[in-house]
């Protein structure tokens, strides 16, 4: 009866961090830029965007926003590609400081009640925390590391791939439309 009682606890667990895996639709919200203006991650659908999840004290958080800037925003945003960092616990004047500071011009979001953080299941042993949502919504790969090598090549290949859906997710709401 204990290990039925532990497999229901394990499978809800994984259910729970199966919201925001790779595969699955990137969680919408709502939040505050450092230039005061509301962003929704939904009005980029139809556009490649790098959702990355930063730190304002964290020294691998600062080289992954400057590498975004470089390796990503000034070399795919003609293309189409948005990148959108948020910061946690922050407000939107510490933001914009914060892109002062570090140098980039793309979006940066204040989530100062941690809520987006929350729902994308990001904590602060997992930061840096970027992944590249295609132009469907659908989260296609993650990375905890300070280099953009990984998101790169998956820009690359969404490029080279026209962007085709096979996730189970699609597959699902193709099913659904159909009945």
């Amino acid at each position: 009866m204990k290990i039925a009682k532990y497999l229901c606890l394990l499978l809800f667990a994984a259910s729970a961090y199966a919201i925001t895996g790779v595969g699955e639709e990137a969680p919408d919200f709502t939040l505050t830029s450092s230039d005061q203006n509301l962003v929704t991650l939904s009005s980029f659908e139809g556009d490649i965007v790098v959702l990355a999840f930063l730190n304002i004290n964290n020294e691998s958080c600062t080289r992954l926003a400057q590498a975004l800037e470089t390796d990503v925003w000034q070399s795919y945003h003609d293309d189409g590609v948005e990148v959108i960092v948020v910061l946690k616990a922050v407000t939107p004047n510490t933001a914009l400081i914060w892109k002062h500071a570090t140098g980039v011009t793309y979006t940066v979001l204040a989530d100062p009640s941690e809520s987006v953080w929350d729902n994308y299941r990001v904590t602060g042993d997992n930061v840096p925390l970027s992944m590249v949502i295609d132009k469907n919504m659908i989260i296609r790969c993650k990375d905890n590391s300070s280099f953009t090598s990984t998101t790169v090549s998956e820009i690359e290949a969404l490029f080279h791939a026209g962007v085709r859906q096979t996730t189970w997710w699609r597959i699902k709401q193709l099913f659904n439309k159909s009945n």
